[in-house]
């Protein structure tokens, strides 16, 4: 969780509140938004699930081993259609740059 913002460019501070709860606070399409959002990690399955409460905005993501490398799945589930692509594009360039 505390990676949040290393990989996802648009949240600017992520603070947990309980166990599976964070307070976000992101700009998306220029504007700043603050809210409570889930976020759920599973070390064995190598998986983070995340959403947002009241939103139709979810995803996931999972590693698994293939060959001699790794598989990166991610799904993502939103009703915004602005700069979706570009968010996406920054997300995936910042866990490249990380490994």
């Amino acid at each position: 969780m505390g990676n949040l913002t290393r990989f996802i460019p648009p949240i600017k501070a992520a603070r947990r509140t309980d166990a599976e709860h964070v307070d976000i606070e992101a700009e998306y399409e220029g504007h700043e938004q603050h809210g409570e959002a889930w976020f759920r990690a599973d070390d064995d399955a190598k998986r983070v699930e995340w959403g947002s409460e009241g939103q139709p905005y979810r995803g996931w993501m999972a590693v698994e081993a293939e060959g001699e490398g790794s598989r990166l799945t991610f799904h993502l589930t939103t009703i915004h259609t602005g700069d979706v692509q570009r968010y996406v594009n920054e997300t995936f360039e910042s866990i490249r740059r990380m490994f």
